[in-house]
């Protein structure tokens, strides 16, 4: 076994030997043979014991209503903008409760494009996000990877909003290593249901009475009606992380008897997201790319009749 060494301020290292070096940047080996001396990178050390990365989220399950008011968001963003959003996940150790925040974004129809993670709520630490996938199932692609790389916490992604029932893939990432996790390990009353993708057809639940739609607070949303899109194929693209099986579809059963018609958001959600639409450009390039000139186009010859002369004397 080869020496370690922590390369810490004020450490010297040995100017002759073989041995391993820890440093900011990773595990080198300085390594020295009669005919060659390096100090080369390597990806461990051979004679120590391997460890596996673990990852215990120490947060109780969220309630089934913070997760059917994501949902409701999210559908009424897939019918108003047919896009994806987002909202982030807030959680206080005092109350030990949840709640969601909206932040500004800037979306498509497949991707959240940008949005402010510095909203915070007073009183609560941000400990997550839930964004959703549109007609399509849920995973976490590698856009979602990207924003969350350093994203410590629980990101749950909801798909097939456009159904009456819902896909979920829901993960814990901390310094870019995520760790799959079951929904029922993290969702109080999510429930596993039989259920293939049905093209065109509506939400199964009735629209709620004005007089039933939180009549204390006209500020939030209660559920809606509406026709749901095509059903597109599922695709497994390599790089993305499939945390569940992308067929399973899922609800939520909320306490005492209660249906989605008692579950809203904040209307000033909808005001927070911009979609993004895309502007066919005019000018196919500069003049001098030959790779975007315009097709050049034929005149069209019309052909002309030649008349005949006229005869002398006739």
């Amino acid at each position: 076994m080869f020496p370690i060494y922590i390369l810490e301020e004020g450490v010297e290292l040995p100017s002759e030997g073989t041995y391993y070096v820890v440093a900011q940047d990773g595990i080198y080996l300085r390594k020295e043979t009669g005919l060659i001396q390096a100090t080369v990178r390597v990806n461990g050390i051979s004679s120590l014991e391997e460890i596996v990365p673990t990852a215990n989220l120490r947060l109780p399950k969220l309630p089934p209503e913070v997760v059917v008011r994501a949902l409701l968001f999210f559908r009424s963003i897939y019918r108003q903008l047919d896009s994806e959003a987002v909202v982030l996940l807030h959680y206080s150790q005092e109350n030990r409760s949840y709640r969601l925040y909206c932040p500004e974004q800037t979306v498509s129809g497949m991707s959240v494009s940008h949005y402010d993670a510095d909203g915070r709520l007073e009183g609560y630490q941000l400990v997550g996000s839930i964004h959703s996938h549109c007609d399509f199932g849920a995973f976490h692609s590698g856009i979602d990877r990207r924003d969350e790389h350093d994203f410590d916490g629980l990101h749950i992604t909801i798909g097939r909003v456009d159904q009456p029932y819902f896909t979920v893939s829901c993960s814990v990432v901390v310094n870019d290593n995520r760790f799959p996790t079951q929904p029922e390990d993290v969702l109080t009353g999510v429930r596993e249901v039989s259920w293939k993708p049905r093209p065109g057809f509506t939400y199964r639940r009735e629209m709620v009475p004005e007089e039933e739609q939180n009549p204390t607070d006209p500020g939030w949303i209660g559920t809606v009606k509406f026709l749901f899109g095509f059903s597109p194929l599922i695709w497994n693209p390599e790089g993305y992380v499939w945390a569940q099986d992308p067929s399973q579809f899922y609800d939520m059963v909320l306490p005492d008897g209660q249906d989605y018609r008692h579950v809203g958001f904040p209307r000033t959600w909808m005001e927070r997201v911009t979609k993004v639409r895309p502007v066919l450009a005019k000018k196919l390039g500069p003049p001098g790319d030959i790779y975007a000139r315009p097709p050049t186009r034929r005149k069209s010859v019309v052909p002309t009749r030649i008349q005949p002369k006229a005869r002398e004397g006739g």
